[in-house]
């Protein structure tokens, strides 16, 4: 089956028939989904890999709802849960979609039952918290949620952004959901794949972003790399006085552009920045073999 034709979304909320019928499925089904999902290897296991009854039963006394894409012999195929924060808006967490049902759409069907229903209700925005290094925001931003806030994760060396978008406008594919962010007061680091390498531009100054990556971009293309692709950003906070000096040394070329290695993964500062420096928080990461191709704007 390559549709979600014949699921069905279910909403749960909590009562002590739905707890002991659902929370050890619900547990099963995103330890199965958040268990070896990293398009990057070597990160820190994700939380979704040690869900467990009790926590989902916990949960769901505490307020969240759980949307449930169904089979229909009433397996699971997906599921997602949902806090209600009143006018701050209705907080997506905990998206999964079992191996089996991967690649099939399955939670876009089911966000797209959350946000027909956080619109009925009024709700001014539906938001989520994604890991960057994970390559999660870019799934997101093909769904229509823009970059809001950028964040280090508490309890790892991961960095987080939140996403949100209004339930009451269709949704419209972002490629680069950047546009809400204020102008960047740091340098711009932005890592690219070209000519079978991996590259690193760091643009100074830049109206935005995705200008910096504009930037970036041109440098490589005035080497004379005409297939560039971007692999990620990264955003040093002003609390690194030089951040320059974290990549002293690292590949070979000039202060501003550099090739750095053949292999992408192997460049620790790159897969995770922020265990070189606390402060350096990456902003986007797109999945090997799903680089970016961008046009040149000189």
């Amino acid at each position: 089956m390559t549709t979600t034709e014949a699921l069905s979304v279910r909403r749960l909320s909590a009562d002590d028939e739905t707890i002991r019928r659902w929370a050890r499925p619900i547990a099963n089904a995103t330890r199965r989904a958040y268990a070896g999902s990293d398009p990057i290897p070597g990160l820190p296991l994700p939380d979704g890999a040690l869900a467990r009854a009790a926590e989902v039963a916990a949960d769901l006394r505490d307020g969240s709802t759980v949307w449930l894409a169904l089979e229909p012999d009433g397996t699971a195929a997906g599921v997602v849960r949902v806090r209600d924060h009143g006018s701050d808006g209705w907080e997506v967490s905990r998206v999964a979609t079992v191996p089996s049902s991967k690649r099939r759409g399955v939670a876009r069907r089911i966000l797209d039952e959350i946000e027909r229903a956080a619109a009925e209700a009024g709700t001014p925005r539906v938001w989520l918290n994604a890991v960057v290094e994970r390559c999660l925001p870019s799934y997101y931003a093909g769904l229509g949620y823009q970059v809001v806030d950028h964040w280090p994760s508490p309890d790892k060396d991961l960095t987080e952004v939140t996403m949100q978008r209004d339930p009451t406008v269709p949704s419209r594919p972002e490629a680069f959901p950047w546009a809400a962010m204020p102008p960047p007061t740091a340098p711009v680091i932005c890592w690219f794949v070209a000519d079978s390498a991996l590259w690193l531009a760091i643009i100074d100054s830049a109206s935005s972003v995705l200008a910096a990556v504009d930037k970036a971009a041109n440098l490589l293309a005035s080497g004379g790399l005409t297939d560039r692709r971007l692999a990620g950003v990264d955003l040093p906070t002003p609390g690194i006085a030089n951040p320059r000096r974290l990549f002293a040394g690292l590949g070979e070329g000039r202060a501003d552009v550099r090739r750095v290695a053949v292999d992408r993964l192997s460049v620790r500062c790159h897969v995770t920045p922020r265990v070189i420096h606390p402060e350096l928080l990456a902003f986007w990461r797109l999945a090997p073999g799903h680089e970016a191709a961008l046009p040149n704007r000189r």
